[in-house]
């Protein structure tokens, strides 16, 4: 019975992994990391979170520790009901009293951290399936910094620092990209100017599309800034500064050279304020009416 489970578990998610590049019917958020506070820059995307989840259940996860906070928080910015939980080992997270909790909720946030443990402990688990379903059933799943980070199509899971990456490009990364591909054709950056990283996100681009063949654009979601994607695929940015977009173009070249710097070119760029939105599926940009053109 558990190798028959085993079976239909792995069979189920690769299922859905195959049907990476078309969007389901659930909504994501993507913070890019920062402290959460009550009349703060996170009311607006946090209350986006809350109401996208259907009968408004929020269950707030972690693979290490727990918080009450948050029980407070969600409530104050739009009435819901919030749980709290620490899955903290593979057994845990595979234990059929886990998967029957997680599906009480229709709006999950997974916390910062360390998304190396995220999937160390979750991947290929009950854990995982259960966050896909809600996801498929038109719940809202959201994560901050490293929480955030899990949830886009190809995971930036460690590895040599920027330094290293720009010196020397094959220095060793690790990437996933059948965890929690909730947003296809997106490697999803964490405090993305806070720590410096738009360095290493155009490298890291190059480094997948080298080892996989694939494209994938890069969001850079800056610290204290969200990312709303909902069910059609756009994307709002809300929140206090802004999201990096780094796309693919006919035109662009790269070059990755054991012991030689980094170089790509052509690259297209986009920065986002909030009120902006970007259609991820189409790549078009749609600016809101009091935004003013900026000439060069």
């Amino acid at each position: 019975v558990k190798r028959e489970m085993n079976f239909l578990l792995k069979t189920a998610m690769l299922a859905f992994i195959l049907a990476g590049t078309a969007f389901s019917q659930g909504s994501v958020l993507l913070v890019g990391g920062g402290s959460e506070d009550y009349n703060d820059w996170s009311d607006a995307p946090y209350r986006w979170l809350v109401t996208h989840a259907p009968n408004r259940k929020i269950a707030v996860l972690h693979y290490a520790d727990t918080t009450n906070w948050f029980s407070g928080y969600f409530p104050s910015l739009s009435p819901c009901s919030v749980s709290n939980r620490a899955i903290t080992s593979t057994a845990q997270a595979n234990d059929s009293a886990t998967y029957r909790f997680i599906l009480q909720h229709d709006g999950i946030f997974l916390r910062g951290g360390d998304q190396t443990q995220y999937v160390r402990f979750w991947k290929g688990t009950l854990t995982q399936r259960a966050l896909i379903e809600i996801f498929q059933r038109g719940g809202v799943i959201g994560g901050s910094s490293a929480g955030e980070m899990v949830l886009s199509n190809v995971a930036f899971m460690g590895g040599s620092d920027m330094g290293a990456l720009l010196r020397n490009p094959t220095s060793s990364i690790t990437l996933d990209d059948d965890f929690l591909p909730l947003v296809p054709g997106i490697l999803a950056e964490s405090h993305t100017s806070e720590r410096g990283r738009m360095g290493r996100l155009p490298v890291v681009l190059a480094r997948y599309k080298s080892s996989s063949g694939k494209e994938v654009a890069g969001a850079g979601v800056d610290a204290n800034t969200a990312l709303a994607v909902d069910s059609s695929g756009v994307g709002e940015v809300m929140g206090g500064s802004a999201v990096a977009l780094l796309r693919w173009t006919p035109e662009t070249k790269y070059a990755i050279e054991s012991g030689a710097a980094f170089s790509m070119s052509n690259m297209k760029f986009d920065q986002l304020l909030p009120g902006y939105k970007v259609n991820l599926r189409t790549g078009e940009v749609l600016r809101p009416s009091s935004a003013i053109a900026l000439t060069p």
